[in-house]
Order: C-alpha cells, then sequence, then structure tokens
C-alpha cells in the first residue's frame, strides 16, 4: 500500500508552486498520502531553506520534506539546517553518495545526478552527518550508477546497494539499522 507521494517543484513561479503543492496535498489526503517535497539543486526549489520555505506556507498536515543526500550535499546545506525541523516532516529519505567536489557545470552535476551516484562511503558527502540530523525514518536507496550495472548487471547492483549501505548506517549512524527499499 502507497504511503507517500514523491513531489518536486521545477518552476520558478513560487505563488504558483506553492498553490499547486497545496493542492496536491488536498488530493492526496483522503487517501491517507503524505505529499513528500523533494528539493533538487538544478530545480525551481533548489535548497532546504526554499524547501522549508514552501512547507510553511502550505500549511498541510501531509505535506513533507524528503531529504537526498545528493541534492542536500550539492545544494551546499549544512547539517544543523535541519534541527528543529518539525520530525514529522520525515517519512523517507533518498540515500547515496557522490563525488565531494561539486561540479560547477550543470551537465556534469545532471550525469552524477543521473548516472554515476556511488555507494555509501565511496565518495565525499558525510551522509552520516546528515542522517544523525534527522528523526530514524525509512530510508531508500536511490543509486543510479550506469557503469556499475553494465559491469555487474541490475540484480548484483541493487545486492551491493542493499549490502553497502546496510553496513554503512550500523557503522556510522548511532547503530541504526536500515529499513527501506531499493529505488
Amino acid at each position: 500500500m502507497a504511503r507517500a507521494v514523491l513531489s518536486s517543484i521545477w518552476t520558478q513561479d513560487r505563488p504558483y508552486a506553492i498553490e499547486k503543492f497545496g493542492q496536491l496535498c488536498d488530493l492526496a489526503r483522503p487517501f491517507g498520502l503524505t505529499v513528500d517535497l523533494e528539493y533538487v539543486p538544478i530545480a525551481g526549489v533548489r535548497s532546504l531553506g526554499e524547501a522549508v520555505e514552501v512547507l510553511r506556507a502550505v500549511k498541510r498536515e501531509n505535506a513533507g520534506l524528503m531529504v537526498d543526500t545528493h541534492h542536500f550535499h550539492r545544494a551546499g546545506d549544512q547539517v544543523e539546517a535541519l534541527d528543529g525541523l518539525p520530525p514529522e516532516w520525515f517519512h523517507f529519505a533518498h540515500l547515496c553518495d557522490a563525488p565531494g567536489e561539486i561540479p560547477a557545470d550543470r551537465a556534469e552535476m545532471v550525469r552524477i545526478m543521473r548516472e554515476a551516484r556511488l555507494f555509501l562511503g565511496e565518495g565525499g558527502i558525510d551522509v552520516a552527518s546528515i542522517l544523525k540530523h534527522m528523526p530514524e525514518m525509512v530510508y531508500s536507496i536511490e543509486l543510479p550508477n550506469l557503469a556499475r550495472v553494465r559491469e555487474t548487471g541490475y540484480a548484483e547492483h541493487a545486492f551491493r546497494c542493499l549490502e553497502t549501505t546496510r553496513a554503512y548506517v550500523q557503522a556510522n549512524v548511532d547503530g541504526r539499522h536500515l529499513t527501506g527499499c531499493l529505488s
């Protein structure tokens, strides 16, 4: 059974985006669904601060925040900015790693985002610090890596995603246990 709708905002028209995001929340509410806003550094809502502004503006009980560790790092967000956010906003998070250096070239940023993410602990994102500043929740692995899939196949890549994520989270995030799905 579905519990959440993942949403992002790509328009620069903030009043329009807030209106439509609120309408989406209203449509999802009768089905018991949350609508979780994922900000993307190349989209209309690009940072944690901008996502928080939208959520505070829509004021819907079923509105949530979905943090993708890749996007968090690429947006230049600080882990302390997560402190004090309403815990009820957090339903799930996307986990992956990537090179620590943020590409200046948009095309390279998109390439990494879509096809070259890394297993947790392989790159330069401090995933553990991000997770330590959020409530415990479901973790979803979003780790597209075309080169690895070509090398090992989809099933083996999925298995390695699960195993490396489980090991990383258990070793680095206050003994939390991995709960979640593969996306």
